[in-house]
This record gives structure tokens, C-alpha cells and sequence, in this order.
């Protein structure tokens, strides 16, 4: 979008590049919204009429040229242009701009429409606040999306704990009971009464009920022999 100066009558635009003998350059006008004080001051230094130049018709296009700062460009010290009723100016700057030439355009269909510069400025202005809610609404969505990643994150991270602290439990217990058992003599009911489940399966290979079952005949073998054991003198 070509760029043209806001301040007072002066002529420079990128269009025309006869008018930037001398390397003139543009500096964007402060943003009404972020620095309202210092873009109130702009406009008061550039003399314009309120109708023409004021924060509702100041956006990103709007410019002042590097012919009216004192060093060429804002600075710390000069951060704001010179006063249209400053003296020592090259040439008389003073005055409001004359009404926008109009201009004739076709809309396409063989038909003409009345435009000026000033209506380009405000439609390109009217299209950025139409924009801006529809990118602080997406804005939005992105940090509400964002903030629920995080929580479900967190979520998963407390389950997380809760399953590791129930295992370091686990791993606590089965250590105790594994040093109990290298303390006691394995017997079958010791293997019966452990809480680990077939616990007596998987060391004899057999159930409780059966392991009883086939002990039973030596068991009663081993009374026999004791008994004789005991007659013999």
C-alpha cells in the first residue's frame, strides 16, 4: 500500500518519486490504542482539521515523512515531529490539505463509482478493526486449547503418581515378606498361608488339597515306624 504523509499539506508520497528528492523516508504514526497520548500529540502537531486527522481515522498506513523531525527521524531527544507553527521551516506547511481529488472508478460491471483517497484510507481502516476481532476471538480458542492440554497433562501426571506410589507399596511389602520367609522354614502351610496368590502351586507343582493327598500314605508309614521305634528296647 503506498504511503503517504499525514502532516499538514506536505506532498510526499511513495507514488509520486519525484517527491522523495533527498531520501525521505516514513515513520508509522503511534498506535492509538497502545500510546493514545502520544498519537494525540501527532495529530496536534500536524495541524489537520479533526475531520480529516483524528485517532478513528489514524491505523497502520498513517504517516508522517522525515522532512518535518528535527534530525530526520524520531529521537531520543526529538521523539516527535516539529509544530506546523514552528518557524524555521524550508517552505510554508501550514493550513489544512484541500478536500481529496475524486476520482473515477469502474466497479466492474460497467458501472462507475466516486472514490477518493480518504475513503481508501478508511476502508483499508475499517477492514484491520474488522480483523482484529476475529484474530483476539482465535487468540482466544488457541489459549483455552492450550490451557486444557496443560490440565489434562496434569491429570495424567497425578494418576501417574498414584500408580507409582501404589508399586513402590507393593515392592516395599514383597521385600519384608521375602526377607520373612529366608527367616522361617518352608513348610506347606507356610506356602498355603501366603498372601501371594498359588504361591503354593508354583513351588511343589501341586494344589494344597493334593499335595495332602499324596503325603497322606507316608505320613501314615512315618507313625508306623515311630511306633516300632519305640518298642524296640
Amino acid at each position: 500500500m503506498p504511503k503517504r504523509s499525514a502532516y499538514g499539506t506536505c506532498h510526499s508520497d511513495t507514488r509520486y518519486p519525484e517527491r522523495l528528492e533527498g531520501g525521505v523516508c516514513f515513520f508509522p504514526f503511534p498506535k492509538p490504542k497502545t500510546q493514545h497520548e502520544r498519537c494525540l500529540q501527532w495529530i496536534k502537531l500536524c495541524g489537520r482539521p479533526h475531520s480529516q486527522l483524528n485517532p478513528t481515522k489514524t491505523n497502520k498506513n498513517t504517516y508522517i515523512c522525515s522532512k518535518h523531525f528535527v534530525n530526520g527521524r524520531p529521537t531520543p531527544d526529538y521523539p516527535n515531529p516539529v509544530s506546523i507553527a514552528t518557524p524555521g521551516q524550508t517552505r510554508d506547511l501550514g493550513g489544512c490539505r484541500k478536500p481529496p481529488a475524486k476520482r473515477w472508478k469502474s466497479d466492474g460491471q460497467s458501472s462507475i463509482s466516486l472514490t477518493t483517497d480518504e475513503e481508501e484510507e478508511n476502508n483499508a481502516s475499517d477492514k484491520e478493526n474488522l480483523q482484529s476481532p476475529e484474530s483476539e476471538h482465535q487468540d482466544t480458542l488457541e489459549q483455552q486449547e492450550q490451557l486444557e492440554r496443560v490440565k489434562k497433562l496434569e491429570e495424567e501426571n497425578e494418576k501417574l503418581r498414584e500408580k507409582l506410589d501404589l508399586k513402590e507399596k507393593e515392592i516395599v511389602r514383597l521385600t519384608v515378606h521375602v526377607h520373612t520367609l529366608r527367616n522361617k522354614m518352608v513348610t506347606p502351610e507356610l506356602l498355603q498361608d501366603n498372601h501371594s496368590p498359588k504361591m503354593f502351586q508354583n513351588s511343589t507343582g501341586f494344589t494344597y488339597d493334593r499335595f495332602n493327598q499324596l503325603i497322606k500314605p507316608y505320613l501314615a508309614f512315618q507313625k508306623i515306624l515311630c511306633a516300632v521305634y519305640r518298642k524296640v528296647p
